[in-house]
């Protein structure tokens, strides 16, 4: 694969040499020349541009490369690192489906630990020991 950032500076350097071939050319007034060589310097802007478009694509392909490559999944929520070490939870639906890493909160709701802010998912439940549970209703 060719260098991204080599081919840019190929790219400016081209255009630098067709702006001073251009500068020679309406020395002489050569129009014909003159045109051809204003379309070789539009063309190059475009190459740049496109390169650059390119470019950045990489860079945002190797974040989220990177992104997942960290990300473990254990059956439920996503986590980065491991042991005692890992932060997270993160939401596996915002992961899974946007590849957004969106830390989870603490649950508002009895029996809902965690809750994504941003899909509004909710994720775990807690079963209370019998002694916690109002008037023995398990559906509590």
């Amino acid at each position: 694969m060719v260098d991204l950032m080599a081919g840019l500076a190929t790219a400016s350097k081209a255009y630098e040499l067709a702006k001073d071939a251009k500068a020679t050319a309406d020395k002489f007034k050569n129009v014909e020349m003159q045109g051809q060589l204003v379309d070789l310097m539009s063309a190059l802007v475009d190459v740049k541009a496109e390169a650059v478009a390119k470019s950045t694509r990489i860079a945002e392909l190797e974040e989220q490369l990177a992104l997942t490559r960290a990300m473990t999944f254990d059956g439920e929520l996503y986590w980065q690192g491991e042991g005692d070490d890992r932060e997270g939870p993160f939401c596996q639906r915002c992961f899974d489906d946007a590849k957004k890493a969106v830390r989870l909160q603490p649950g508002s709701t009895y029996g809902v630990p965690w809750n994504c802010k941003v899909c509004d998912s909710d994720y775990g439940s807690y079963k209370a020991s019998p002694s916690y549970i109002p008037d023995g209703d398990p559906s509590f």
